[in-house]
């Protein structure tokens, strides 16, 4: 933009802002007198210049998604029940047509952008057990339930064991040692541990004695890291 363009866009401007109520009205006169005519005429701009108008408004996205997001989490703690109410209503009044997209339009879509929708889980994932602590051991007791039925997902792992997740951190915490917090939970700071080791009951489905003696709360204790490891499948009880 030069010099001249610049200051034709100022004066535009500050025209705009002396007389913003005759220029709106002017405006909206003017589509409602005109409508089928503008419209036809924006509808064949978009198509003969389609990737145009994409790329900008890719880049407008790019320059306001932190404004944007920003903006949409300080609105949605502002109205947070309200929107959960609304989310509820909206939910019961289109639950067939919600379903009807879910079966039909979701698993086509991750079909065709299987890389993509795998991408944006992982990522997310990532997120969630990097910054929320309930989310990172739900994860973490399902993959080991699994693993010790050596078998695939069978249901909700609070389902099977009798308990849920609340019970269990409930539990975890009223054993916590010095220094053990829900901050440290993970790879490098306090465990999940078995008080008497898995490998040393004998199950093969939820079914079984063995496995709600194995994941009882009454089994299990927080641990740091090292202990853990160090304590291996030795139960000295």
């Amino acid at each position: 933009m030069n010099k001249e363009q610049l200051r034709l866009k100022r004066k535009n401007r500050r025209y705009y802002l002396k007389n913003k109520k005759d220029v709106l009205e002017r405006v909206h006169k003017n589509y409602e007198d005109n409508r089928d005519e503008i419209l036809k005429k924006k509808h064949e701009w978009y198509i003969n210049n389609r990737e145009i108008k994409l790329e900008r408004d890719r880049q407008h996205r790019l320059k306001t998604i932190v404004q944007n997001r920003k903006k949409d989490h300080e609105y949605y703690m502002l109205h947070k029940k309200e929107k959960s109410i609304y989310n509820k209503n909206y939910r019961v009044l289109n639950s067939k047509r919600l379903t009807e997209y879910q079966r039909n339009y979701i698993p086509g879509y991750r079909a065709k952008n299987r890389e993509h929708c795998l991408a944006v889980d992982r990522k997310k994932q990532q997120r969630l057990r990097a910054t929320n602590v309930r989310f990172r051991l739900n994860q973490n007791f399902s993959r080991g339930i699994n693993f010790s039925l050596h078998v695939g997902k069978g249901g909700h792992w609070e389902d099977v064991v009798g308990y849920s997740i609340e019970d269990l951190m409930e539990h975890l915490e009223s054993h916590f040692s010095d220094g053990m917090t829900w901050d440290n939970y993970g790879r490098n700071g306090c465990h999940v541990d078995h008080i008497v080791p898995v490998s040393w009951f004998n199950f093969s489905s939820v079914q079984d004695s063995d496995f709600r003696r194995c994941w009882s709360l009454e089994n299990l204790q927080p641990a740091w890291k090292h202990d853990n490891h160090v304590k291996g499948n030795r139960f000295a009880g």
